[in-house]
């Protein structure tokens, strides 16, 4: 039966996302599109618009927010800004959660609190950001949410995807995204919902997959010291690739200048100067080195507590990640940091690793001043991001995270997992929502021997047989090229649609 499908479009994922919906229209279903990105306007000359006519998609059933940007950099700081008050308070009446401002802290380019982007121009008129997010409401609104059967959107992370995800939760409309469960798994999730059914139609392909994860992590002798590395040679490393990538600054400055609707200063909620963006990279090549090696500051006593004191470990996720700046109990670690340990017995340890990925070349980074601020915490360990994680899991007697899998890996270990947010996987038994009353209470009652692990044997049949083999950014950022040539990412794709019509479509 014919369906009606939003894909909500954004950037360097906008070859996925169109591939998807030119198969759902070769299986008869109608397909409209909304363009939800700053980016491909301000900086890439409309390039995301021009794929979705290349892909043959009429203006007619494409929304774009280009229009809105240009009106909103016709506003100068010191103008008085008219707001259609009326409309933005019946709209947020609309939504699940109704208010528009937690959509606000999900967007790279608004969100300057938990985001270490640092480059971003924000006006100071605030005005100028409630006017910009009226004017994306009302082409939101003009979309017709509610006459879609389902909106399939990459990934979460920006303000437009949000309000969209936030009327179709108040809607029963899904809305699937890609997120990674286990390593190189991914997983298609009704995000909003969190409706995982339960498949117990092989047991003992679970057992077996529960097998090799201990074979792999759990049972192999590992130095814990061997995870330690030398980092001024990766240093140095950066340092000449940056340059490498970018010694035609004459290029950088041209661009910068073109890319500008108002000449006379930086787009609205972009890039303050392209010079700039190039210097946080340098920047935070610097910081990383720093931050390592705070880390590493006291290494031997880390170790020993480690390996022979009772501790919680507290992974961080990488910032600014999809699926985590849009929990609505999302909150700047270092305060969730505080609020962990003020609830620890004075022989546990808080074990933080910052995430190996924020240390890669281009990602960004927060400042160091944060890290020494954590380290100090009297019963935090602060450890290097290069530590091995799964001896942290096995040896920990718990694990907190905001929302990140590490939490449901806990139960490979048998050990209790605790989420500030909820997830899909939130109502499988040894996962639990942090609450101060509760926390140590179901730490110091846990039986290991006794824990019953059905749920989550039925959690991961589920995945097995849902799930993909592949990295979730490896699919989602796919060019046309590849998904059309490479066998292997041509039968994911056919995957993903053939998942969103038997689960949703039928």
């Amino acid at each position: 039966m014919k369906k009606k499908i939003l894909l909500l479009v954004y950037e360097n994922e906008c070859e996925h996302t169109l591939w998807i919906g030119n198969k759902l229209k070769d299986n008869g279903h109608e397909v409209n599109l909304i363009i939800c990105d700053f980016y491909s306007f301000y900086g890439g000359q409309d390039y995301v618009l021009k794929k979705c006519y290349d892909n043959g998609y009429e203006k007619k059933s494409i929304f774009n927010i280009r229009d809105e940007l240009i009106e909103i950099n016709k506003c100068e700081q010191d103008d008085s800004i008219n707001i259609d008050w009326d409309f933005l308070i019946n709209f947020e009446k609309k939504l699940k959660q109704p208010f528009i401002m937690n959509s606000v802290y999900t967007d790279f380019a608004f969100n300057n609190i938990y985001n270490p982007r640092d480059y971003v121009f924000v006006p100071r008129n605030k005005d100028i950001m409630v006017k910009l997010i009226e004017l994306l409401c009302k082409k939101i609104n003009s979309t017709d949410i509610d006459s879609y059967d389902l909106i399939y959107s990459a990934s979460t992370t920006c303000f437009c995807r949000n309000i969209i995800a936030n009327l179709a939760e108040n809607l029963n409309i899904p809305i699937i995204s890609l997120t990674q469960r286990f390593y190189k798994i991914t997983f298609l999730q009704d995000t909003y919902f969190k409706k995982t059914p339960q498949y117990f139609e092989d047991i003992l392909e679970v057992d077996k997959l529960i097998k090799k994860f201990s074979k792999n992590y759990l049972e192999k002798k590992k130095d814990i010291n061997n995870y330690w590395t030398l980092t001024f040679k990766k240093f140095l490393k950066n340092i000449f690739q940056f340059l490498k990538d970018n010694y035609k600054i004459h290029h950088i400055i041209k661009e910068d200048i073109k890319n500008r609707i108002n000449f006379s200063r930086a787009n609205y909620f972009y890039t303050k100067l392209t010079l700039y963006v190039k210097y946080t990279v340098i920047r935070d090549i610097f910081r990383n080195y720093l931050i390592f090696n705070i880390c590493k500051k006291n290494l031997e006593n880390k170790l020993e507590i480690i390996k022979s004191r009772k501790f919680i470990y507290f992974p961080l996720h990488l910032v600014p990640e999809t699926g985590v700046m849009n929990q609505k109990n999302f909150f700047d670690e270092y305060f969730l940091i505080q609020k962990v340990s003020k609830l620890l017995p004075l022989d546990y340890y808080l074990v933080v690793k910052p995430n190996p990925y924020a240390f890669n070349l281009y990602m960004n980074q927060y400042p160091v001043e944060r890290y020494k601020k954590i380290d100090i915490i009297p019963n935090v360990v602060l450890v290097s991001p290069d530590i091995n994680h799964e001896l942290l899991l096995k040896r920990c007697k718990a694990v907190v995270t905001v929302s990140g899998s590490s939490s449901l890996e806990a139960l490979f270990y048998k050990k209790p997992g605790f989420l500030f947010s909820n997830t899909e996987f939130s109502s499988v038994n040894g996962i639990h929502l942090f609450n101060e009353e509760t926390f140590f209470k179901i730490i110091n009652e846990y039986n290991q021997a006794s824990f019953d692990d059905s749920d989550f044997k039925s959690y991961m049949a589920n995945v097995v047989k849902w799930g993909i083999e592949e990295l979730p950014e490896n699919i989602i950022y796919s060019s046309k090229s590849k998904i059309t040539n490479d066998h292997n990412m041509n039968l994911i794709h056919k995957k993903i649609v053939n998942i969103l019509e038997e689960k949703y479509l039928k």
